[in-house]
């Protein structure tokens, strides 16, 4: 999913007023943390036909190093408004480190 799509749903905010009272979440296609994550992002790019940079923006896509993720997480936080991000499978034991980091911010 297109960033660009992702944020023009958000502004439907079907809820109405209760919108400011919901909590949002990122619900992960594909996550990874690793120091090269192009095999995993070119990957993408052909699945997707889209663009690296537009990959990497992706709402449902979260790849990098721990560090690159934290920034993307908080960015998204600010960006979309996200309370909380969902990490399936064995990828979840890799973003540990991403959640110290987070703890408190």
């Amino acid at each position: 999913m297109a960033a660009n799509v992702f944020e023009a749903r958000l502004e439907m905010e079907a809820a109405g007023e209760r919108f400011d009272t919901l909590e949002l979440n990122a619900w992960l296609s594909v996550a990874e943390i690793s120091e090269d994550t192009s095999t995993t992002v070119d990957a993408l790019t052909g699945r997707f036909g889209a663009a690296r940079d537009d990959v990497l923006a992706s709402p449902i896509v979260l790849v990098g190093s721990a560090s690159e993720v934290v920034e993307r997480v908080l960015q998204r936080r600010e960006r979309w408004g996200y309370s909380y991000i969902v990490v399936q499978g064995s990828a979840a034991r890799a973003f540990a480190p991403v959640v110290a980091s987070l703890r408190g911010k």
